[in-house]
């Protein structure tokens, strides 16, 4: 079952930001920028591993992201793989789940976790106390096992049992309460069921569309293009405007793997940390993390650097089919010249360039797309805070030491 970090550099690194002055900064702005550069960071390494699980046969119709951010208070110890249906417990209060390119599979998960909101809408209205999370799981379950139709009629018919045991166990308190029926359900979810069909159509048509398809409709300015640009969109939309956004792959049969995982669950090792701060002007902070570090330096401010770096990346692959080439020695002080040879051979062999190496099709030059927009989000953080990376500062860690 695919890993993304079974294509992820295993080597720790090292770099050090400096205040370009010697303005004083106030907690809250040293804060925002280690909290700004976070996200720049775990979104970099989430188009890693979006690109690699691309390149390496994962459907992107089985690439999903939820609305909304996952909270840092808590340690989601088991946040790597687990059965889809047990997802919920996780992610249903972040949001509703959406793939990279719209999926009727996906799609019914989401509007099953619409339904269950609105039978829950319902029971408290008539004041009876709402489903836990444990009946949506179930639901989910019944729905990957049998059927969405299933699944719908396991809410409605637990929601009517629920509201009859309570009303009868409070009867004598709460006489004005009548226990719930079908119909009233029926009726609460019947404009999610409108909105599901219509959305369904939409995505069995987007099913037939070729790439060059799919890129006419993106750009397009016609009207009649407008409701296959917004179920197109919503992926890209999510990512780029969620600051931590939740990313996993369906894996295996039923099972989901989360992306970047070191990044949200605590007990793995690996995820970016703040080793130390000097807070006296000018700021000095020295962060360690993954080979996505160097992507971040590269990035913002050695981008002719890493166009060199893309060129030696091709040459080291042609070395290596012409069983070292003369010229091997001086493209080692190449890469010397950019890092130490070190570092740049973790890298090369980590993930990053991986979105480089996908066909062209309307998700690679959207996925370059969202680098860049993260890579604009890294250049106004630095500005805006007046830091910069400490030139030749990006060193590898010997984890042995």
């Amino acid at each position: 079952m695919f890993d993304d970090y079974d294509y992820k550099s295993s080597s720790l690194f090292q770099v050090t930001f400096k205040q370009r002055s010697e303005d004083r900064l106030l907690p809250w702005e040293i804060a925002g920028f280690f909290n700004q550069f976070n996200t720049v960071y775990y979104k970099n390494d989430l188009l890693n591993s979006i690109s690699s699980a691309l390149l390496r046969g994962i459907s992107p119709k089985d690439i999903i992201i939820s609305e909304g951010s996952l909270p840092l208070n808590r340690r989601y110890a088991k946040l790597d793989l687990l059965p889809e249906f047990e997802a919920a417990r996780y992610f249903y209060p972040i949001g509703k789940p959406h793939s990279l390119v719209p999926s009727i599979k996906t799609r019914n998960i989401n509007f099953l976790y619409e339904n269950f909101y609105g039978v829950n809408s319902l029971l408290h209205s008539r004041k009876f106390r709402p489903l836990g999370i444990s009946y949506l799981v179930n639901a989910l379950k019944i729905q990957s096992e049998k059927s969405d139709l299933h699944a719908e009629q396991y809410l409605i018919t637990t929601a009517i049992k629920f509201s009859e045991q309570y009303h009868k166990k409070y009867s004598k308190h709460y006489a004005d309460r009548t226990p719930i029926e079908e119909s009233d359900i029926t009726a609460k979810l019947s404009k999610i069921k409108e909105k599901q069909n219509k959305s369904l159509n939409i995505l069995k048509e987007i099913e037939n569309f070729d790439d060059a398809l799919l890129e006419r409709v993106l750009f397009s300015t016609k009207k009649e293009d407008k409701k296959y640009q917004k179920e197109l969109g919503v992926f890209f939309e999510i990512f780029n405007h969620t600051t931590r956004p939740v990313v996993y792959i369906r894996v295996g049969d039923g099972y989901i793997r989360i992306l970047s995982r070191s990044l949200v669950n605590k007990t793995v090792g690996g995820g970016l940390e703040l080793k130390s701060a000097q807070k006296n002007s000018p700021l000095l902070a020295i962060f360690q993390g993954a080979a996505t570090l160097w992507q971040t330096q590269v990035d913002v401010q050695h981008k002719k650097e890493m166009h060199k770096m893309e060129i030696l990346i091709k040459e080291q692959q042609l070395r290596e089919a012409t069983a070292k080439a003369n010229m091997e020695e001086e493209k080692f002080q190449q890469f010397k010249k950019i890092s130490s040879f070190e570092v740049a051979n973790e890298i090369i062999q980590s993930d990053i360039f991986d979105h480089q190496r996908l066909p062209e099709s309307h998700i690679k030059r959207r996925l370059n797309s969202a680098y860049a927009n993260n890579q604009e989000k890294s250049r106004i953080i630095y500005t805006q805070q007046d830091m910069e990376i400490v030139k030749g500062s990006m060193i590898k860690i010997d984890i042995q030491a």
